[in-house]
Formats: C-alpha cells, sequence, structure tokens
C-alpha cells in the first residue's frame, strides 16, 4: 500500500515544450490531492429502460492544479517565476562565498515582447505509484506574509496554479533533496517611492505587518483541432498584478491615505533577505519585487490589534507612463539563490 511517508513531489524544466522528461529535482512541500485531469460525459438519452445513460465518453485532457509551499525557500522561485514569468533565465554568479556561490536570476518580464517562459514535467509519487503531467506553466502565482507577533515563525506562502497536459503512469526518478534556506516573513523589508527610477529610496520603517501578491502571469492553454485530447501550444496574455499590504497605523501609512485620495503614482519595493544564507555561502539569499501602480484601495482603522490600530492598503499595477516607449516597467522580480539551474 502506497504510504504517505515515501510521498513526493518532483520536477524538471523542459527542454522542448510539451515534450515530458523525467524529473531532476526534489520539492519540499506537501503533496496535494491531484485534481483529475479530464471530465467524462454520460448522455442522457432515451433507450427504452429506466436509466439515464448506456455510454460515457471523454472529450479533451487538461490538468487544472496548483503547488503550495506553506514554507517556502529560496531555491524553488526559479522554478515558479521562470515557468511563469520569463524563461531562458541565465543565472550569473551574483556573489562569490567561502562554501558556494550565490546566483542571481532576473526574472523581469517584458511588457511589450514575448517572453517565453519555460514549461515543467511534474511528477507526484508515493512508494506504490507515479503519476506525471507535461507542459506545466503557472497561470497565477499568490506570494504572502504576516510577521507574527509572537515568538512564532513568520514564513512566506508560495502558491502557484498551473495548468498541463495529462496525468500518466511514468516511473519515478531517485533523487536527493538540496539544501535549502526558508524565506522568512520577518525580514521583509518595504519601499515606496513617487518614481520607478527612485526604486527602493523610501523605506517605511516599522511600518509593514503583512504582505500579499496576486500575479496574473497571463500564461494560458490553447485548445484547438489536433489528433490529441490535450492543448497543443500556449498564449502569453495580459500580466496583472494586485499587491495587498496590511500596515500599522501609522503617519506613513496615513501618507499613503493621501496619495489614494489623490490617485498619485506609487512604486513599490518589497525586498526579502536571508541572513542565514551567511554560514553557508558567504553571501546573501534574496528576493525583490517592484510593482509600479496606484492605490485601488486604502482603509484606515481596518484592523485592531492589541491596542493598535492597523491600516489595509491595495495596489493595482499600472504601466508605468514615464518609460513608456522605451522599457515599459510595472514589475520586476530578481532572485538571488544558491541554486544556478531550476
Amino acid at each position: 500500500m502506497g504510504e504517505r511517508a515515501l510521498t513526493e513531489v518532483q520536477y524538471a524544466i523542459e527542454a522542448t515544450a510539451g515534450v515530458t522528461i523525467t524529473a531532476t529535482r526534489k520539492l519540499l512541500k506537501v503533496v496535494e490531492p491531484m485534481k483529475v485531469d479530464r471530465v467524462p460525459s454520460f448522455p442522457e438519452e432515451d433507450f427504452a429502460a429506466r436509466a439515464k445513460s448506456l455510454r460515457s465518453w471523454i472529450g479533451q485532457h487538461m490538468v487544472s492544479d496548483t503547488l503550495t509551499f506553506n514554507e517556502a525557500y529560496f531555491e524553488m522561485l526559479p522554478f515558479i517565476f521562470s515557468c511563469g514569468l520569463r524563461g531562458g533565465v541565465t543565472a550569473t554568479t551574483a556573489a562569490t562565498g567561502v562554501t558556494g556561490n550565490i546566483y542571481g536570476w532576473n526574472f523581469t518580464p517584458s511588457m511589450v515582447a514575448t517572453n517565453t517562459p519555460d514549461s515543467f514535467s511534474l511528477e507526484k509519487a508515493d512508494d506504490v505509484v507515479n503519476y506525471q503531467c507535461g507542459y506545466g506553466m503557472f497561470e497565477r502565482i499568490n506570494i504572502k506574509g504576516t510577521i507574527n507577533q509572537g515568538g512564532e515563525v513568520s514564513p512566506v506562502v508560495v502558491t502557484g496554479d498551473f495548468f498541463a497536459k495529462e496525468w500518466s503512469s511514468h516511473a519515478a526518478a531517485d533523487i536527493a533533496p538540496i539544501e535549502v534556506f526558508a524565506i522568512n516573513a520577518k525580514l521583509a523589508e518595504l519601499d515606496i517611492d513617487a518614481l520607478w527610477t527612485n526604486l527602493g529610496t523610501t523605506p517605511m520603517t516599522n511600518t509593514l505587518r503583512a504582505f500579499e501578491y496576486d500575479i496574473l502571469t497571463g500564461l494560458h492553454p490553447k485548445m484547438l483541432g489536433t489528433a490529441a485530447k490535450y492543448f497543443p501550444i500556449h498564449g502569453e496574455g495580459i500580466i496583472d498584478v494586485t499587491l495587498a499590504l496590511t500596515f500599522e497605523g501609522n503617519a506613513l501609512a496615513s501618507t499613503e491615505y493621501g496619495h489614494f485620495l489623490t490617485q498619485t503614482d506609487r512604486a513599490t519595493r518589497l525586498t526579502l533577505i536571508n541572513p542565514a544564507t551567511l554560514i553557508s555561502h558567504g553571501a546573501n539569499s534574496q528576493l525583490v519585487i517592484d510593482v509600479f501602480g496606484r492605490w485601488r484601495e486604502v482603509i484606515p482603522f481596518a484592523e485592531e490589534d492589541r491596542g493598535n490600530n492597523l491600516f489595509t492598503l491595495v495596489l493595482q499595477s499600472l504601466l508605468d507612463p514615464a518609460d513608456y516607449l522605451i522599457t515599459p516597467d510595472m514589475l520586476a522580480v530578481n532572485v538571488d539563490c544558491s541554486i544556478n539551474a531550476a
């Protein structure tokens, strides 16, 4: 019988989109239940019997599923972003450490050209069965963290909604897990400026309580007429970002309420650094997310915590009009971590 203790999720970046390959890296996460990749039809017909149907059939296959990392780590970010925002990224040495290097990844998508995201093959297995799907891509990426007010940890949760061709049985690869470094919401630093060119220069000191990025990547499968029941190609659509924040009710929060009333441009930068990486590599892992937009809503006194008033803020992404004809800016994602291959 299949044992939960021997259950795993593994993946590989495909060399050619849709050509499924054996997994090359293990993911550290809880395995979600598999969602079915096909919906049978049971036609209700009249055939001189007291039954609804006499047959069933399946018209097409498509995986629509989710990967959730309840305690996300830096080394899984290249997988998520390369298969959601921008593919073909070559990692460069960001810093040289005593026992290893930290590698820099730039996943900033173009707003006016093709980004050609990578696709993945995914395996879910235990000691009895293994199921694999290919041509996987993330259509939605959610990143959130709450700074807990007690002594407990403050993990960052990363969720990726993905589509893929179909599930099939496959022999599982034997892969050892790699060393990983947790992303800590307590170490989040937020800057908000008026101009994209000034990103990261105005810190929201003693203000940030929680954050949540919801990134719609625009990726979608195209069901077209072919000899197979799964989609043959994908498309790239509009990228959209919503950033929800919880602020301590202070003067900085009040200032942002004023920017909501006047609909002022806001260039936000969230930086998550991991000093623990210094122990192994002599350099830091980090995630930096830049979003340009304007406040969709700012709610003073939205919540109360132990006598402290909190503000809720929601930023809607917009294309920066200041640099529209050269390099349109709206979203930028950079990752530094200990791996140089997703």
